[in-house]
């Protein structure tokens, strides 16, 4: 479950943020494309402000988002009113409402940053649980980012300082392979940047 005060932050800022990523222009859907190639269905966990689950299905996936923020959900549909029937109020570590097998694809970007390290791993084998025989999972994580300071961040979410290394060797101990891996500078130009990786599992 995402950190308390974490998940305070964005439903009380669920207006602001949905208009602000809404106007996002390049990020980790620069991937969707080639990565996702040969899935059907594709579940985004934390979606957000529904911005990425919108490309999504309008490129042809069929699309479910789960997020922990009511509010966020809420903003969504506004923004993105197609997601209507395609968004849940639902979390990691356990994603309760989620069947087993049930997706080709996962996207978890800029969510795995925000879960205490001691159920990572919890949280990863909940994702292979959802995905069927090589399925395939996107994650994105912060590099490097100055304005953290006992795992909180000037706004007071937490954050779990992982690395793309630990993230990789986790992923590895559930049976699944590494099969991409980029880096790319923050598309909010916010002085940071952030480390996409794709797993397929075994």
């Amino acid at each position: 479950m995402t950190d308390k005060r974490t998940l305070e932050y964005y439903n009380k800022n669920s207006i602001y943020l949905a208009e602000k990523y809404s106007k996002v222009i390049g990020g980790v859907e620069l991937n969707f494309k080639d990565f996702f190639i040969n899935c059907i269905n594709i579940l985004e966990i934390g979606f957000g402000s529904g911005r990425d689950l919108n490309f999504l299905f309008k490129m042809g996936f069929d699309v479910l988002g789960v997020d922990i923020s009511e509010n966020m959900l809420k903003e969504s549909i506004k923004y993105y009113p197609i997601l209507k029937d395609k968004v849940i109020v639902d979390s990691l570590p356990r994603l309760e409402k989620i069947k087993d097998k049930g997706f080709d694809g996962v996207l978890a970007s800029a969510i795995l940053m925000h879960l205490r390290k001691d159920i990572l791993t919890e949280s990863i084998q909940t994702i292979k649980r959802v995905l069927r025989e090589n399925g395939k999972v996107l994650i994105s994580i912060p590099t490097f980012r100055e304005n953290i300071n006992d795992n909180r961040d000037q706004f007071d979410r937490f954050f779990n300082g992982i690395t793309s290394k630990e993230i990789i060797n986790l992923f590895e101990k559930e049976d699944f392979e590494l099969i991409f891996k980029k880096e790319s500078l923050d598309a909010m130009r916010r002085g940071y940047g952030w480390c996409t990786l794709g797993f397929k599992k075994l």
